[in-house]
């Protein structure tokens, strides 16, 4: 019998499915891919979480490497990567394909 996911590394699956299952990180996600760029100040007056739980969400999707940042001025403003949104968007295809 043939394995699942032979090609596919598991562990990084796991924890992403871990990661943006999480209903704040997909907010997140969705208002990044919607403004394009956003602060932290923004999504904090969208969701109305505290500042300390929009960075820890923020630092989980920024480690894998779904969104990235850059400084302006004061601000630190979140985009989503594509590149690995991407690549992320076809593993899940493939998952759901087998």
């Amino acid at each position: 019998m043939k394995k699942c996911f032979e090609n596919m590394d598991l562990e990084w699956i796991s924890n992403l499915f871990r990661i943006v299952s999480h209903p704040n990180r997909l907010q997140i996600i969705c208002i990044i891919n919607k403004k394009w760029e956003v602060s932290v100040s923004e999504i904090i007056e969208i969701l109305w979480l505290k500042p300390s739980l929009v960075s820890h969400h923020l630092n989980l999707l920024k480690n894998l490497r779904i969104i990235s940042s850059k400084r302006d001025g004061k601000n630190i403003l979140y985009s989503i990567n594509t590149i690995e949104y991407m690549w992320l968007k076809d593993d899940i295809k493939n998952i759901f394909k087998l």
